[in-house]
């Protein structure tokens, strides 16, 4: 088991020499062997190894005979054990979460909070674990890249058993005497994984291809290749297309003549640059974007996920988080800074004996003693005798632009709109003018 470990581990370049490698152990049989391996390959690798062990407080005594394990085991074999206690299923309650995903989240933001000099993350995911995935990914309704099941290497994560069948790690164990714990949880059908495997998988086994395991992972492996050719043509092409401004935007006409396959894609990783992750967006939110696009309405939307939308504007269309629409009001003085926190974007005030020609906001200083204030838009808000609302409809400014552009006004009336570059002029000839800078977080 420990060459097939090895081969892994320099299959997909796990480690390098000199790095700080973290195993998470739970004290189950592949997590345990994981570290043995490690261990073994350490001098051979160049890697120093730790472990992580993390209490998720659901299962009582039990989680803490398991967390006693550990905590000997590492001492037994001299292994320097960063440990933590949490309460999962508050954690579940308080996200609004399933208690296997608050799990997932608290496991890594702990391990990804461990401070160690070049750090990699080990984790004990098996070929078993990978073809479970992949049947999960399928039931639940997922794209390629679900198909692909468990990356071998994501970030800092690596799996040296992801080669390995599970009776493959419990033989090594048993041959070996090396003791290891046994979740009863993990016998649960209240846990969609436990159901696949042990109902799901053997189901398959039995009627249709007892080889479904090395199946789906050998599958796997072909469509996680072509997916990576894919996302290189398709960042290539992101670039090209696409733009920041205050969201990914780009042209529709630009954007309708590519591919569908590859228009999914784009819109897939806008999704994902803005929330880091791919997982809150589904093939649902996806084919409804298309639909939009290609009505080419402008001023509608469509929820991607998590708070991120999709916008088609004129000739135009942007992905954006959206902000809350929120309500505030900040007093504007002389020579201060004006952090408006509602909109991340802080305004920098100046004293001017000139009336200024940049897109700035320029204002009479002596309406300060009548007192200035910067404010969210409200309804009826009237520039140059205008609504704010028709003129920005005129101004083609689309809806995601004017929630970032807050009104300067004084005693009721709108001086000018922050973001708005035709705001009225001062009077001229004054001695003192106000100038307002807008400058984004």
């Amino acid at each position: 088991m420990i060459d097939k470990v090895l081969n892994t581990i320099k299959k997909y370049n796990m480690f390098a020499p000199g790095e700080s490698c973290v195993v998470a152990l739970s004290g189950g049989a592949d997590s345990v062997s994981l570290l043995h391996a490690l261990l073994a390959l350490a001098d051979e690798l160049g890697i120093n190894i730790y472990a992580a062990h993390i209490n998720h407080g659901i299962r009582g005594k039990k989680a803490d005979a398991d967390e006693k394990f550990v905590m000997e085991l590492c001492e037994r074999l001299d292994v320097v054990l960063f440990n933590k206690k949490a309460d999962v299923m508050r954690y579940a309650g308080e996200n609004k979460i399933g208690l296997e995903f608050a799990g997932r989240l608290v496991r890594y933001n702990f391990l990804n909070s461990i401070d160690l000099p070049n750090k990699k993350i080990a984790v004990g995911h098996s070929k078993g674990d990978h073809a479970e995935t992949i049947l999960m990914n399928i039931v639940r309704g997922c794209g390629t890249a679900g198909l692909g099941g468990i990356a071998p290497v994501r970030n800092n994560i690596a799996r040296p058993l992801i080669e390995l069948t599970r009776e493959e790690i419990i033989s090594f164990c048993d041959e070996n005497d090396i003791s290891y714990v046994t979740d009863e949880s993990n016998f649960s059908n209240e846990y969609t994984r436990n159901r696949v495997r042990m109902e799901l998988i053997p189901f398959i086994q039995g009627h249709f291809n007892p080889n479904i395991v090395e199946t789906l992972t050998k599958n796997a492996k072909i469509i996680s290749d072509e997916n990576a050719w894919m996302a290189r043509i398709c960042a290539a092409e992101f670039v090209r297309a696409f733009w920041y401004d205050d969201g990914y935007t780009a042209y529709i006409k630009d954007f309708s003549a590519f591919d569908i396959a590859l228009r999914r894609r784009l819109l897939c990783m806008c999704f994902e640059r803005i929330n880091s992750s791919a997982r809150d967006l589904s093939n649902v939110a996806v084919e409804r974007a298309l639909t939009l696009i290609d009505r080419k309405t402008t001023g509608k939307e469509v929820l991607l996920g998590n708070g991120i939308y999709i916008e088609i504007s004129y000739d135009k269309l942007c992905v954006y988080k959206k902000r809350e629409n929120l309500a505030f009001s900040y007093n504007i003085l002389p020579n201060t800074d004006v952090f408006i926190n509602e909109l991340d974007i802080t305004l920098h005030v100046e004293i001017s004996d000139s009336c200024t020609d940049s897109h700035a906001l320029t204002v009479d200083f002596s309406l300060l003693r009548q007192g200035i204030t910067v404010r969210s838009r409200r309804k009826g808000d009237r520039l140059f005798s205008k609504k704010l609302k028709d003129i920005f409809i005129n101004e083609k400014i689309t809806r995601r632009k004017r929630a970032k552009m807050p009104v300067v006004e004084c005693d009721g009336t709108v001086l000018g709109v922050i973001g708005y570059d035709k705001n009225p002029p001062p009077p001229p000839g004054l001695k003192k003018y106000l100038v307002i800078e807008c400058e984004t977080n």
